[in-house]
C-alpha cells in the first residue's frame, strides 16, 4: 500500500516472521505491495529503509502476483521465507483466498493455505558432487563427510552437534563462488526422517540466515539421494538462534514445503518522488 503526498510517498511495510508460529522466532521479512513496481533503484532504497534481512516486493499480475526479493544490499534470485511472508500478508488481507500464485524471473511459486499451515511449491535444484579435499580447510574445518554443489555449496557433517558447533569463517565464505554455504547433517535422533542445517550467505549481506526456505531446494534432493528407501515426507530443523521448523516432500520436479508465519506489525516508509496511485 502507498499514499502519495507531493513529491513524497508513504509506503506501508508489513513485518512478518516466517517459518515459525512465534512472533520472535523464525526469519523476519518485510512485505510491500504496489500497483506496479517502481524502478529497481527505488525498490532497493525501500529495502534498505526496511532494515529487514529480505523484503518481498509485490505487484498484481494476471492470475496472481509478481514478486521480487531484496536484501538491504541487493536483489536476490529466490527467497522462500520472503515468499511465505508475502503469502501470509495476502491471505490475511483476502480471507477468502486459499491459494496464491507468484511469478518471478527465477520461476513461479504457488502457496496454499490449509489447516496444516502454508505450503509452498519451489523448484528443486540440480546437484553435483564436490571433492571435499579441493575445498578450503577454512570451510571444511576437517569435519566434512561429503560435499555437493548447486546454487549453494552443501557440506555434510557427521552429526547434528557438529552442525550446531560449526564456526563459520565469513571471510572465507565470501570468497566462495556459490550463492551461500549450507552445513547439514542427518538427525538420527528424530522419529521421522529429518535433517538439520545452518545457512551462511555473507556475500549478499546475510551472515547467518535464521530460517531458509530455498535451502531445501538443495537439501531435500541431497538427503533423498542418500536415503532413497525412507518415506517421502521429511522434517528439517534449522539450528540458528531463532530456529526454523519445516516439513518437506518432493512433488514431481518441485519441492513442497509446509510451515507457519506470524504477522507482527505494520509501519510506514517515506520515499521521495515515488508516485504510486493505489495498493495491490
Amino acid at each position: 500500500m502507498a499514499v502519495s503526498s507531493g513529491q513524497r510517498s508513504k509506503v506501508q511495510l508489513q513485518l512478518v516472521r516466517a517459518f515459525t508460529d512465534q512472533p520472535q522466532g523464525g526469519n523476519p521479512a518485510g512485505v510491500i505491495c504496489f500497483a506496479q513496481f517502481p524502478s529497481p533503484a527505488q525498490l532497493q532504497q525501500l529495502a534498505l529503509q526496511s532494515a529487514q534481512p529480505v523484503t518481498a516486493m509485490l505487484a498484481p499480475a494476471d492470475g496472481g502476483y509478481q514478486i521480487r526479493w531484496f536484501t538491504p544490499q541487493q536483489e536476490i534470485n529466490l527467497c522462500g521465507h520472503g515468499t511465505l511472508a508475502a503469502a501470509a500478508v495476502l491471505f490475511a488481507r483476502f480471507p477468502e483466498m486459499s491459494q496464491v500464485e507468484f511469478f518471478s524471473q527465477h520461476g513461479d511459486i504457488s502457496v496454499r493455505k490449509d489447516a496444516a499451515g502454508y505450503s509452498l511449491c519451489l523448484p528443486l535444484f540440480v546437484l553435483s558432487a564436490v571433492v571435499v579435499d579441493e575445498l578450503p580447510v577454512a570451510i571444511t574445518q576437517g569435519q566434512t563427510v561429503a560435499a555437493a554443489s548447486g546454487r549453494d555449496l552443501i557440506l555434510q557433517l557427521a552429526s547434528k552437534q557438529q552442525v550446531f558447533d560449526y564456526q563459520p569463517d565469513f571471510s572465507a565464505i565470501r570468497q566462495l563462488p556459490w550463492h551461500a554455504l549450507l552445513v547439514t547433517a542427518f538427525d538420527d535422533t528424530a522419529t521421522n526422517p529429518c535433517y538439520v542445517l545452518r545457512y551462511f550467505a555473507p556475500s549478499i549481506g546475510i551472515d547467518e540466515d535464521p530460517a531458509t526456505g530455498s535451502a531445501h531446494c538443495s537439501l531435500l534432493p541431497y538427503w533423498q539421494a542418500k536415503y532413497p528407501k525412507l518415506p517421502g515426507q521429511w522434517q528439517a530443523q534449522q539450528c540458528s538462534a531463532e530456529g526454523g521448523e519445516f516439513k518437506v516432500r518432493r512433488m514431481g520436479d518441485q519441492l513442497e514445503l509446509t510451515s507457519q508465519a506470524v504477522l507482527v506489525s505494520a509501519t510506514w516508509l517515506v520515499a521521495a518522488s515515488l508516485e504510486i496511485p493505489r495498493a495491490c
